[in-house]
């Protein structure tokens, strides 16, 4: 079978021109076979060879480092996880504890289970000066001494009205105004204080409180165990229902007055 002398291909009978390469047959001489690998187009076909290669090292180069890259962002972000994240939920104490490995997947830690012991709260210490009063009616009910040696005394608060408050007040009770005064005693609470080391005590005799006279604490304490006392030529008395006007600050008695009515 004849081939073109020119470029090599295979040519049909009948054939003027080479269906490859285009040369006129005429010109040039048909050969029986395929003509020899000529240097240049086999340098060529090294060539391209050489640059296919290369092409390929390129891309399995690109990849391997795209490879890499990705290997080392995953390697810190493991390191970076490799600590301990806590997350509380809210309003239940839970917590959760994911643990970051070197494959970079996450382990959950169940919470613990440990109950931690229930605070219960101090109670608020009392305040002294809740119980502060000033020009407060009173019986005085009795003294006494506390086990630090501080006397005391214990009192019935009540309303010592005059005028027209203290016949609505007798009114309502079923009762009548003695003298234009009148004292409600509706709660039986008993209330102790401790009296201050400084107390002034002003008592008025039953002439009048134009003749007060300043008592010292032994001396209302005797008053208040015998009924009366004499002092000065003139009467000074008590009694259940004597009616007194009496100063607590913080928490202890500071004054005290009995209320003296014709």
């Amino acid at each position: 079978m004849p081939y073109c002398g020119h470029c090599g291909a295979e040519l049909v009978s009948g054939d003027e021109f080479c269906r490859s390469c285009g040369t006129a047959l005429a010109d040039v001489a048909a050969v029986a076979g395929p003509p020899a690998e000529t240097s240049a187009r086999r340098n060529g076909r090294i060539a391209l060879i050489v640059a296919a290669i290369v092409l390929g090292l390129l891309v399995l180069g690109g990849v391997a480092y795209l490879f890499v890259s990705a290997g080392a962002n995953r390697a810190q972000l493991a390191s970076s996880t490799t600590g301990t994240a806590t997350s509380t939920a809210a309003g239940t104490g839970a917590t959760t504890t994911v643990a970051g490995g070197g494959s970079g997947v996450g382990t959950v830690t169940p919470p613990s289970t440990t109950t931690k012991p229930a605070v219960v709260p101090k109670p608020p210490k009392p305040n002294p000066d809740a119980n502060d009063v000033t020009h407060q009616a009173t019986f005085i009910k009795k003294t006494g001494v506390a086990d630090g040696g501080d006397h005391t005394m214990t009192f019935d608060y009540v309303q010592f009205l005059t005028g027209s408050a203290a016949i609505h007040a007798a009114t309502a009770h079923g009762d009548t105004v003695d003298n234009d005064f009148y004292v409600v005693n509706d709660n039986p609470k008993l209330r102790t204080f401790p009296v201050s080391s400084g107390v002034l005590i002003k008592l008025h005799p039953n002439d009048g409180p134009q003749y007060s006279r300043i008592f010292d604490l032994a001396e209302f304490e005797d008053l208040i165990t015998n009924g009366s006392q004499n002092y000065s030529g003139r009467s000074y008395a008590w009694g259940a229902q004597q009616t007194y006007y009496v100063n607590i600050k913080h928490g202890k008695v500071t004054r005290i007055e009995n209320i003296w009515t014709p």
